[in-house]
């Protein structure tokens, strides 16, 4: 059997959802004449009706309610294709991948990413969580297209960067702890005397610097990469 052509497709939904020829040609913008031989064109290239009339109305046989769903699915997908494919005339990607410092807010990140997915729908969006310089790293190693910085202060020379917006910061303690029981502003020889949990960077960029260590006591920890894949049409 020859492929039905999309054409034909959209002439059957809109009878079955039209309710008759009639109706179905004005929702086209087609003579009644037309919707009439495309779905006897249909039915004879199928070898069986789609329709029968009941009355005034034209209803679906027991085939034609099995084909419709498919039929409907088939033209999503089609005007799905075409819109896709229209949007990268303007030269949007396909697919987008940037890295992101684990400090950036998530409220924030998750706000710029759903702007994004309303403003480029058919554009893939892949997102890597790093620090220090992995965030750097990925852009180095073409994982991702840039990168949003933060833990790492600045960015060797061949990177072009520009200030995005301003993230702040404190130091914090448990509520056992006892520096949480302090009542005046602590100062920096205090703080020397406690345990500090800092970010150790996986890769060299940062070898020798220190960004807010403030004690010589320390407890390194690294964060792993993570990242998260937003397909089209879908929420975060």
């Amino acid at each position: 059997m020859r492929d039905v052509s999309l054409e034909r497709l959209r002439a059957f939904v809109a009878v079955a959802e039209q309710g008759g020829l009639s109706a179905a040609g004005r929702f086209l913008g087609k003579a009644q004449s037309a919707v009439s031989e495309s779905i006897a064109a249909t039915e004879g290239q199928l070898g069986y009706l789609l329709f029968r009339k009941t009355g005034r109305r034209t209803e679906l046989t027991d085939h034609g309610v099995a084909l419709l769903p498919e039929a409907k699915a088939t033209l999503e997908a089609a005007d799905a294709f075409k819109a896709k494919a229209v949007s990268f005339q303007g030269n949007v990607e396909a697919e987008l991948s940037f890295a992101v410092d684990v400090m950036v807010p998530t409220s924030r990140l998750t706000a710029v990413i759903n702007r994004f997915q309303r403003e480029f729908p058919h554009t893939a969006l892949a997102v890597y969580s790093e620090s220090l310089g992995s965030t750097l790293q990925t852009v180095w190693d073409n994982q991702a297209s840039f990168a949003v910085i933060g833990t790492l202060p600045d960015a060797p020379a061949e990177f072009y960067t520009a200030p995005l917006c301003e993230v702040p910061m404190c130091l914090v303690v448990g509520s056992a702890h006892p520096l949480a029981q302090a009542s005046e502003p602590i100062s920096k020889e205090t703080l020397c005397q406690h345990n500090q949990l800092i970010i150790s960077d996986k890769t060299s960029r940062s070898s020798g610097r220190s960004f807010g260590v403030f004690s010589e006591k320390f407890w390194p920890t690294s964060v792993r990469n993570s990242s998260f894949f937003v397909p089209v049409s879908a929420g975060v």
